[in-house]
């Protein structure tokens, strides 16, 4: 038994040091349902917007709004943003260059571009309703995807790059609410696969000097008479000229499970909804702020402090995540 809890504490030591495993939990008290007598009446249920219009989007089809700014701020022009992010992409496969003005530095904007990787993948992907978003190995798809800081004063006539994304790479298996990280070293960005929707631009301050900027990214599950979205944010930051992921955690999901028939035809329904804020707390870890993602409707709650060898947000407590994790992960009991 010492020997275990010595392997398992030299073991949690060196995964630490290294980030060879980090684990993030979300929260383990699931939501009340929400009944509604049939499928129509279930969008009333919904207390969160951003989840009422994928509801339409995956029920009725109605094309998705445009949340990552295709439509360019006056003087931008997608030719420019893809010569600074991307210039070694083929221009006529963007399915998407998107810019939105950053609030937290003086004429600057955060900037998406993705691309197809084929002809026909292009042509496929501007014919259907969600061109209005890239996408990263979800399915068929496995979008090529850059993100970035550029500053744009009118007075001069070109744009300026700021800091840039190389080629963004996935890293995380998101299944319901637990996410679980690489364990690879190389990929630099550790993000959740699923589809990028939304630039997220809350004064997410991590630093006397550094305001981060997040990207809201879902993913979609079907069920047997039911489907479910799950919401990751993902914060990035610059970083020597680069932009650089400081932390992807669950902020929201929804479940529409259907149940039993009605003697009309018709189906009852069951609306699962949870959402968890960013809270910015006022203590410091290594000169950053300590982040807590909080849920709305429970008291779960978890902390999260810089690590500056990694130059990320982990968990605080990942220590006991950790042995917990490699216990489960080596078949090895901690009594």
């Amino acid at each position: 038994m010492k020997l275990r809890i010595l392997t398992l504490f030299f073991i949690s030591v060196f995964a630490t040091f290294f980030a060879a495993i980090s684990f993030a939990e979300n929260t383990e008290q699931s939501p009340s349902p929400k009944p509604a007598q049939s499928l129509n009446q279930v969008s009333r249920l919904f207390e969160n917007k951003n989840g009422l219009t994928n509801f339409h989007e995956e029920l009725d089809g109605i094309p998705e709004v445009d949340k990552l700014g295709m439509k360019l701020p006056s003087g931008l022009n997608a030719k420019d943003l893809i010569r600074l992010l991307a210039p070694n992409q083929n221009p006529n496969l963007a399915i998407v260059v998107g810019a939105k003005a950053f609030p937290y530095r003086s004429n600057s904007y955060v900037v998406i571009t993705c691309f197809a990787r084929t002809q026909n993948e292009y042509e496929g992907r501007i014919s259907s309703f969600d061109r209005n978003s890239c996408e990263k190995e979800n399915r068929d798809r496995d979008d090529v995807v850059y993100v970035g800081l550029i500053e744009y004063d009118p007075v001069e006539s070109k744009p300026k790059l700021i800091a840039k994304s190389l080629e963004i790479r996935v890293g995380w298996l998101f299944i319901i609410t637990e996410q679980f990280r690489s364990d690879s070293l190389e990929k630099k960005f550790l993000l959740p696969k699923g589809r990028y929707k939304e630039f997220d631009l809350a004064p997410y301050r991590v630093s006397d000097t550094q305001t981060a900027f997040g990207i809201r990214i879902g993913t979609n599950d079907g069920y047997a008479g039911g489907f479910g979205y799950f919401e990751v944010l993902t914060l990035f930051m610059i970083d020597n000229n680069q932009i650089v992921n400081i932390l992807s955690e669950p902020i929201y999901f929804y479940q529409n499970i259907a149940g039993s028939w009605n003697k009309d035809g018709t189906r009852q329904h069951s609306l699962y909804e949870g959402e968890n804020v960013i809270v910015v707390l006022p203590k410091k870890t290594d000169g950053y702020y300590d982040l807590q993602i909080k849920a709305l409707d429970n008291d779960w709650q978890k902390t999260f402090s810089w690590d500056a060898s990694l130059k990320r947000y982990l968990p605080s407590d990942r220590t006991a995540i950790l042995n917990r994790v490699l216990a489960e992960t080596l078949n090895l009991r901690v009594d």
